[in-house]
């Protein structure tokens, strides 16, 4: 372990107080300055799922988009360390608690999932191109595909928004 046990404490102490907002103490703190860790982390959540989907918040109802965020930020138990990972639990979030039924937004997880091939695609490691050709025969050569990008099947015509 690379933390003391009592700092591990602290610090999940913070955590659980920055997501839930249930009243801790802690030696040498204060609420008040404790609530500035609590915005911030919230802003930054907040920042970060909103700028993972930008079509999904332009395209359902600011009050909807709101209770799902702060549904996964207060009941969400978050795996990943890494923040640019974040937005994809959020998409398992939504999938596993059936807020596309919930809220009657049938297009709701195709596009949460549209949206977020886009990030993993861009954060991917480059793939070599083939050998390839740049002139032949369409009809006999064989065609490849450009390796860095996926084939997926969705019932909404999103690639439109």
């Amino acid at each position: 372990m690379l933390l003391f046990k009592n700092t591990q404490d602290i610090q999940e102490a913070v955590a659980k107080y920055c997501i839930s907002g249930e009243i801790i103490e802690l030696p040498n703190t204060s609420i008040e300055r404790l609530s500035n860790y609590k915005r911030l982390v919230n802003n930054i959540l907040i920042d970060t799922i909103e700028s993972a989907y930008p079509i999904t918040v332009a395209n359902i109802e600011v009050e909807i988009w709101d209770i799902l965020v702060q549904q996964f930020i207060q009941n969400h138990n978050c795996q990943t360390p890494i923040i640019w990972q974040l937005p994809f639990e959020f998409y398992q979030f939504v999938v596993e608690n059936n807020f596309q039924e919930q809220y009657q937004l049938p297009i709701l997880n195709e596009l949460l999932y549209f949206e977020w091939l886009e990030i993993e695609m861009f954060m991917m490691v480059d793939v070599p191109l083939y050998n390839f050709k740049t002139d032949g025969n369409i009809a006999n050569d064989i065609i490849y595909l450009n390796p860095e990008s996926r084939i997926i099947q969705l019932n909404y015509p999103l690639h439109k928004f």
